[in-house]
């Protein structure tokens, strides 16, 4: 490790609290399905305050269900959004590169399997439980301190970072689709789902069919 990644190291670790903080708080919002609002604004607020400049993304199904990629689905869209954030370069020199998380989680029940509130956020031997902590409230934090970090310890960035919040990754992916469909591109991107320490350059896919039957 050298004297710029052990700034930045130390820089993490300084803002540990506020980071499992912000975890927390977005755990703490029931995002399940339709439901993602209070959570996206706890996002945006955090944003702000560490001098982002948010904005909100809708869905469109009608453009949005032009693309390849559209998954139809049953349910609206209307009210909600994705949240992006993005930080511009101060050199240039790298690859830019994309944040990506989702904040929908899916539901808690059956409730009787829970020993806590799953939307009242505890820590315990180092972990914090509550619904979708893991997957990947935990890592839309990282992702967002992770950038902060660089910036606390004095460093610009050689190549534009955005940072995307998205809803719907849990049954179809349209969130995402939108943000690239509406220009959102980068070198690289990183999704801080909760695979353990490694890094994996693959992802799941899904598939939709309807089977009629008769009898």
């Amino acid at each position: 490790m050298n004297k710029i990644e052990k700034h930045i190291v130390d820089s993490i670790e300084h803002l540990t609290d506020a980071m499992l903080d912000f975890t927390c708080r977005l755990v703490a919002e029931p995002s399940t399905l339709e439901n993602e609002a209070s959570a996206l604004q706890v996002m945006e607020a955090e944003l702000r305050r560490l001098s982002f400049e948010p904005v909100r993304l809708a869905i469109d199904p009608v453009e949005l269900g032009k693309h390849p990629g559209f998954a139809p689905v049953p349910w609206t869209y209307a009210g909600r959004y994705n949240v992006i954030a993005k930080r511009e370069a101060a050199a240039d020199g790298g690859h830019s590169v994309i944040f990506n998380g989702h904040l929908d989680v899916v539901s808690p029940e059956p409730l009787f399997l829970w020993k806590t509130d799953p939307f009242a956020p505890v820590e315990r031997d180092g972990w914090i439980y509550g619904r979708g902590a893991g997957d990947m409230k935990s890592g839309v934090a990282a992702m967002t301190y992770a950038v902060h970090a660089v910036e606390k310890a004095g460093f610009g960035l050689k190549a534009p970072v955005t940072i995307e919040a998205v809803i719907e990754e849990e049954c179809g992916g349209n969130g995402a689709l939108a943000c690239v469909a509406a220009g959102h591109t980068a070198e690289a991107v990183l999704i801080p789902e909760p695979i353990g320490p490694k890094i994996l350059t693959a992802q799941m896919g899904v598939l939709w069919f309807k089977i009629s039957l008769t009898g």
